[in-house]
């Protein structure tokens, strides 16, 4: 296995599109909670932090034209590949930088409005977790918004022993990354048939599961020589300690109230405790999530009542008749839910009338009391459910030539997805033959 001393190197990490990590997906979590986050209305800066082979950071900036991107990652490989599909796309608002973060963190002249971190915290040695929040302290302006991906308890704990596992087959054997996997998934898989794990259902179909999992995938996330695994209240309080405040989830789910996504059997827990790290703790130990993807601003203060509203009249949103079959019953990390309350109702069949709906009119459906409890989580219920998705100002849109463009070389190179222009992000295409 060639290898970075901390990273793998001789395989490319697959190219993916992380919805959630999107501009207008981040200014959203934002705004809902009454947050005056960057305006994306006029020209900002976007980092991504190990960016990979530039695939989600290269769409971004090819639906948010109005935004310069910049991503950065240490293997020169995905660097090369990553500036020629920007090339390759036609788009222009984006670069990339070959650099290892300690030394892009010291030598960077520019200051980012937003900043994302997927994939990264959790592989790298606590030296680069130093320079990731010394990056945030540095380089984000004030009031801009920081997305940060971690593996958490206990979704992830029992997690460690297997990339030890991982770690240890791939000292035992010759070959590259890709044949260090498979000799760990064999021995996962003897592991499994002699019971193993029988005693935590989900964590079994989890790691069954890996089978199915790009090698290249499990080569950069469980031969790696750092893993680690975290609360989201050391976390946050890390953060805190670079200038930043939790503001929310990038998964609309999480941001419902506790009496939604925490388990009916824990909420008298809540009676003694509600502060923020012991909802979030909460919230972790009922779904078991494998991972976090938290929002955080930078030097955030109170917004006033004005400011508040101005960031919720700000929300316009786009109907999807094809979302959520079964609604009102929709799928949710704990299972299935089924909604029947008056304000969720109302808010769908709002958005079914006209296409799209806009908060301040769903707001004014409702009572004033009602506007900040029912009416916020049939917001957030409706874009988890995907009924809902925040639309891009017209003014801020990509120009539809550019997009057709884009689908144009994505679908020839048998790429699944589309670009949703209206809404600054991408969808799934499914192959209808």
């Amino acid at each position: 296995m060639h290898a970075h001393p901390a990273y793998v190197t001789d395989r490319v990490y697959p190219s993916y599109f992380y919805p959630e990590s999107q501009p207008l997906a981040l200014s959203t979590v934002a705004r809902l909670r009454g947050v005056p986050g960057p305006n994306l209305d006029q020209p900002y800066r976007y980092c991504e932090l190990g960016c990979g082979t530039g695939f989600n950071v290269i769409l971004a900036a090819a639906l948010n034209p109005l935004g310069h991107f910049t991503g950065v990652d240490i293997n020169r490989e995905h660097i090369a590949l990553a500036r020629t599909l920007a090339r390759d796309m036609g788009v222009s608002n984006v670069e990339f930088h070959c650099r290892d973060l300690q030394g892009f963190v010291q030598d960077n002249q520019v200051a980012f409005d937003i900043a994302n971190c997927h994939g990264v915290w959790s592989w790298v040695a606590p030296g680069v977790q130093r320079s990731i929040l010394e990056f945030v302290a540095r380089h984000i302006k004030p009031k801009g918004l920081f997305c940060l991906h971690y593996l958490c308890h206990p979704g992830s704990t029992a997690m460690i022993p297997v990339h030890q596992l991982f770690r240890s087959m791939a000292r035992q054997g010759k070959g590259d990354s890709r044949a260090a996997v498979a000799r760990g998934l064999d021995a996962l898989e003897r592991l499994l048939a002699a019971g193993y794990y029988d005693e935590q259902p989900r964590l079994r179909e989890r790691l069954r599961g890996l089978k199915h999992v790009d090698p290249d995938a499990l080569a950069h996330e469980l031969l790696a020589e750092f893993f680690s695994v975290h609360h989201a209240g050391d976390i946050h309080w890390l953060a805190a300690q670079a200038g930043l405040s939790f503001i929310g989830d990038s998964e609309p789910f999480y941001n419902t109230d506790p009496a939604i996504c925490i388990p009916g059997e824990l909420h008298p827990l809540l009676e003694g405790d509600s502060s923020p790290a012991f909802v979030e703790t909460l919230k972790d130990l009922g779904s078991r999530r494998p991972h976090r993807s938290d929002v955080f601003q930078k030097n955030a203060s109170l917004p006033d009542a004005r400011e508040r509203q101005a960031a919720l009249d700000s929300l316009v949103f786009l109907h999807d008749a094809d979302a959520a079959p079964d609604f009102p019953t929709i799928a949710t990390p704990l299972g299935p839910m089924t909604v029947s309350d008056d304000a969720f109702m109302q808010l769908v069949e709002l958005a079914r009338k006209n296409g799209r709906v806009a908060f301040r009119d769903f707001a004014a459906m409702l009572s004033a009391g009602d506007v900040a409890s029912k009416g916020m989580q049939a917001v957030r219920m409706t874009l988890h459910a995907g009924v809902l998705r925040p639309e891009q100002a017209e003014s801020s849109k990509a120009a539809a030539a550019s997009v057709a463009s884009i689908d144009r070389l994505l679908e020839e190179r048998q790429v699944m997805l589309r670009l949703d222009r209206d809404g600054a992000s991408a969808r799934i295409c499914r192959n209808k033959s």
